[in-house]
This record gives structure tokens, sequence and C-alpha cells, in this order.
């Protein structure tokens, strides 16, 4: 058993020989490094054998491929229900008052109406609100429009033509 002083052992153990303490390669390797292209290519050629993709795409092809991802792509931005977050849905589901519960809207929406989205519900009825008075004072402006088109219509008939 080793002392307290001679933690690793003792110092006076048997001499090591100093050709032991090599590794067997000493870090250099057996063969030279291919060429960075050429193993780069060969690597390659050998990735395209195994997917079994020997042959070219043609650019009649590859507008094929672009236009369906392209039609796929606007689909999905166009129909796409907005999928809440999980950490959403427990929120809206403790609140006691929806007000600050958040609203979803599709991608596309939001693009093209900025100033019509709400962030909360609160701010949706406020917007719903100004666009249900917006919508009655044009109905009001419309209705007062075509009665005085009526009246002066009427008076028109009234007078005698000359």
């Amino acid at each position: 058993m080793a002392s307290a002083s001679e933690a690793w052992g003792s110092t006076s153990s048997t001499a090591v020989n100093s050709s032991d303490q090599k590794f067997e390669d000493n870090f250099s390797p057996a063969r030279a490094i291919p060429d960075t292209e050429h193993y780069v290519a060969a690597l390659e050629s050998r990735l395209a054998r195994l997917k079994g993709r020997n042959r070219d795409v043609s650019a009649r092809e590859m507008l094929a491929v672009l236009g369906e991802a392209r039609h796929d792509h606007t689909g999905r931005l166009i129909a796409s229900d907005p999928v809440p977050s999980a950490r959403e849905v427990t929120a809206s589901y403790l609140l006691s008052d929806d007000s600050d519960a958040p609203v979803h809207a599709t991608y596309l929406e939001r693009r093209l109406f900025p100033e019509r989205q709400a962030l909360t519900q609160e701010e949706l009825r406020h917007l719903l609100e100004a666009d249900f008075l917006e919508k009655q004072a044009l109905a009001a402006a419309a209705t007062a429009r075509e009665a005085r088109d009526r009246a002066s219509i009427s008076s028109a008939d009234s007078e005698p033509n000359r």
C-alpha cells in the first residue's frame, strides 16, 4: 500500500524502457491520403450508385417537380387552418376571461390584411364592433342617397315641361 506522500505508488519501481512509450503508428498514416477532389468525386459516385440515380434529370422533369411543389405550397397557404401551440391551448382553458386568449389567423391573412389582424379576443371584438358600425354607417348613407335620388326624380316629374 502506498503512503500518503506517494499517492501514485513508489517512484523506485522498475524503470520503463523508452521504446515502449510509443504508439504503434506514431500518428503517421501508413498510406498517403488521396487527393481531396478525387476522393470526394469517388464518394459522390458511390452515393449516386447507392441511391440508384445514375441518370440525369431533364429540365422538363425539374420544372414539373417545382410546379407541383409550388402548387402544394400555395394550397397550404390558402387553406391552412392555423394550429395553436400547446401553450396557447392550455392558456385558453386556464383563463376565465377570454379577452387575452390568442386569435389564430392563417399566414395568408396575416400577410394580406395586417391591419385587420387581432392578437387577442378583446382586440378582435373591438375590430368586429368597428367593422359593424362602419357597415351600419355605409348602409345609412346608401339609404339616404337613395331617398334623395327618389325625391329628385319625383320633383322632376311634377314640374311642367317647357
